[in-house]
């Protein structure tokens, strides 16, 4: 990074830090400060973009990518994998916006140790001041039977909400998410809520998308950040909570949960 670059970044008001993952012929999965956000199963080609922002710190921040065979096989000599971090000012028309990268990771297959997973580490620095993030300060956890039943407890709770058609229960639930989605996307809790309701309320509606029960087992609960976070996934690689439709779209709802309120599991993310 320049030091007209740093300036410029300095003076963004809407500052967006984007990652976009591009994989094929692979299983890999994206972490940004030891957080998985994405995740493929090698079957096609697939290209994503993810914000950044509610996973960031200011100064240092890591990003990871884990690369294996899609079969034992197979190898990488085929696979392709490529991530790129830029930021750039939403508060600028598009059209005039300048994008700054800040790292890229990218696998060459050349390189391949046949040694899986494959880890591509990397890193890049943050120069807005976000706040210091509740999962940050979180208390570390174990995934322990203990800590799975408290996370199950909260996932009822959420999928209640959702089956009963609560909008504000379902809100509620997230509260310490919804505040600090608003802080990281410059906005205020009201729109961040609303769109969240609207998103719901739109697929509920559709009579397309039925929510699907929650697992009785085989569910794994993932540590991250650290510890302080901890992930539920069905056993199929999709989060606990999600709705499907009968052409086989599934519509999830992402949990990170964190041990934050009076000791407490929270939804954070």
């Amino acid at each position: 990074m320049t030091p007209t670059e740093q300036a410029q970044i300095q003076r963004m008001a809407e500052p967006m830090y984007r990652a976009e993952a591009t994989t094929d012929k692979c299983v890999a999965s994206l972490r940004i400060n030891d957080v998985r956000l994405f995740s493929a199963g090698g079957r096609a080609r697939t290209q994503s973009v993810l914000m950044l922002n509610p996973w960031l710190i200011k100064g240092r921040n890591d990003v990871s990518a884990e690369l294996s065979p899609r079969t034992d096989q197979e190898n990488l000599s085929a696979a392709a994998f490529v991530c790129t971090v830029t930021v750039q000012d939403m508060a600028v028309p598009k059209a005039s916006r300048t994008i700054i990268p800040l790292a890229e990771i990218k696998f060459d297959p050349k390189q391949d140790k046949k040694q899986y997973p494959q880890a591509l580490p990397g890193s890049f620095d943050v120069l807005t001041p976000f706040p210091a993030w509740s999962w940050t300060t979180a208390a570390p956890l174990r995934a322990d039977a203990a800590t799975q039943k408290e996370a199950l407890a909260l996932m009822q709770g959420v999928w209640d909400a959702l089956n009963k058609k609560n909008m504000d229960s379902f809100l509620q639930l997230q509260a310490t998410r919804v505040r600090e989605l608003s802080t990281s996307l410059f906005t205020k809790p009201d729109e961040v809520a609303s769109d969240i309701r609207g998103d719901i309320e739109s697929l509920l509606a559709s009579g397309a998308f039925q929510l699907k029960p929650l697992p009785a087992e085989g569910l794994t609960f993932s540590l991250m950040a650290d510890s302080r976070i901890v992930q539920p996934m069905r056993a199929e690689g999709v989060h606990p909570i999600c709705m499907t439709e009968p052409g086989g779209m599934v519509s999830e709802v992402p949990l990170f949960l964190a041990r934050i309120d009076r000791g407490r599991l929270a939804w954070v993310r």
